[in-house]
């Protein structure tokens, strides 16, 4: 495909990432929590597990992108997960997180697939799947979002993943349901 078909301009990079939105009522509650312990990114970013980090890549590779999110969504069933207890990556990164107890192997087996093709890279840390609570905070939020948090125990049904893509701000382009 031409850079005129893609209508970006020769060398525009985006970035993107691939996400498994966490259902409301919860994602509220995370989204509060993340804004109330003054976590820069609480307000912008939905509660989710990531699948693929912010990758950037050229604008005129999108379109290669999608068919391969459609491929991957086309060879994978929904499964269950669920959210239970609290953690932190510390002392490597300040992250308190969400653990994802049941339904972890079945994300990791989706992220490996996703990560292939156009989007096939090396990842700064390894995969582990988790919702973000509280990133870059002083040490009190980030205990206070482990405490707050620490009694969840939530289940759901991931059917679907969502890109996201960053031209300046992060816009959720697309969805992709998972093989029924």
């Amino acid at each position: 495909m031409s850079n005129a078909e893609t209508s970006a301009p020769v060398g525009t990079e985006v970035c993107v990432g691939i996400l498994i939105l966490v259902p409301e009522p919860l994602a509220g509650r995370v989204r509060a929590l993340r804004e109330s312990v003054a976590d820069p990114e609480g307000a912008e970013i939905p509660a989710h597990v990531t699948l693929v980090p912010p990758t950037p890549l050229p604008e005129s590779v999108l379109p290669a992108v999608m068919d391969h999110l459609e491929a991957v969504a086309a060879k994978n069933a929904p499964f269950e997960l669920r959210l239970c207890g609290t953690d932190s990556f510390q002392p490597v990164t300040d992250v308190s997180y969400l653990k994802v107890l049941d339904g972890a192997d079945d994300c990791d087996r989706l992220q490996d697939a996703l990560r292939t093709g156009p989007l096939e890279g090396e990842l700064r840390y390894p995969y582990h799947p988790h919702v973000t609570l509280a990133h870059d905070v002083p040490q009190a939020g980030l205990d206070r979002a482990l405490a707050a948090m620490g009694s969840v125990d939530e289940r759901f049904t991931v059917d679907r993943f969502v890109l996201f893509v960053d031209r300046g701000e992060w816009q959720r382009a697309a969805e992709f349901h998972l093989a029924d």
